[in-house]
């Protein structure tokens, strides 16, 4: 899932995947943030 905002991307980690660890990273390839698991 990709959000186009990283602010999107916080709150929808925020909101959906609570207790786990999140790192946000950038697709240049498609301009857009996704969640990435660790």
């Amino acid at each position: 899932m990709y959000f186009k905002y990283l602010k999107d991307a916080m709150e929808y980690a925020e909101k959906y995947r609570k207790g786990m660890k999140n790192v946000f990273r950038y697709d240049n390839v498609v301009k857009m943030f996704y969640i990435s698991p660790i």
